[in-house]
């Protein structure tokens, strides 16, 4: 809608489209594909990192072998942006709960880094 606005403003209306996409869980993407484990989840998805993760994590109770052995995405405070402040921070924490280690950053509002690493430590 607003790139849609921007153009209008412009006179380049016509150059937006609207097209539906299918969209599925990263649960279902791995269901789907008979993934057995995963040893690197690398994300970059604009803001949405954070609620991919804890769908994944949520997965990953009912599946084990899907928690990913190292997790790296964007904490650069989009995520807080689109779903309330303190969203990086809550999902850093909650990764740390489900048994993972901050390697690097660890969201952006705390650490002024851009992305987070985490390692599972399996106990």
């Amino acid at each position: 809608k607003i790139l849609r606005k921007v153009l209008g403003d412009i006179g380049m209306r016509h150059l937006a489209r609207v097209t539906g996409v299918r969209t599925s869980s990263l649960a279902d993407v791995l269901q789907s594909n008979r993934v057995g484990s995963i040893g690197m989840l690398a994300l970059d998805c604009e803001g949405h990192d954070c609620v991919i993760i804890r769908g994944l994590l949520k997965a990953c109770e009912a599946k084990p072998c899907w928690y990913p052995s190292w997790i790296w995405f964007e904490s650069n405070g989009m995520n807080d942006e689109i779903f309330g402040q303190g969203t990086e921070q809550s999902t850093v924490q909650e990764l740390v709960d489900h048994g993972y280690k901050v390697v690097w950053g660890g969201g952006y509002e705390s650490t002024g880094k851009r992305d987070t690493l985490v390692q599972r430590c399996w106990k």
